[in-house]
């Protein structure tokens, strides 16, 4: 255990990579499952075979992606529409 300021956090609906047990601070997320990037320097997704696509939090939903690209409901994981 670390000494210092406790910290509070939660992961909902996210792909994401970890050694550690799932907890309560994981919500609905994907865990150890690989995105598919298409491109990993932008980390974009063109497979709909991803964990990503369309598994978004609809409670959370933005129009437009990082691209100003129309998002379709329900919405990909991330920052980038998958194409």
């Amino acid at each position: 255990t670390v000494p210092g300021p406790f910290v509070n956090y939660l992961f909902n609906h996210c792909v994401y990579k970890s050694d550690q047990p799932s907890n309560s601070n994981y919500v609905n997320g994907f865990k150890n499952q690989d995105p598919l990037f298409s491109s990993f320097s932008r980390m974009t997704i063109s497979s709909t075979s991803s964990p990503a696509h369309q598994n978004a939090d609809s409670n959370y939903f933005l129009n437009l992606d990082i691209d100003r690209e129309t998002r379709t409901s329900p919405a990909d994981i991330g920052c980038f529409k998958i194409r």
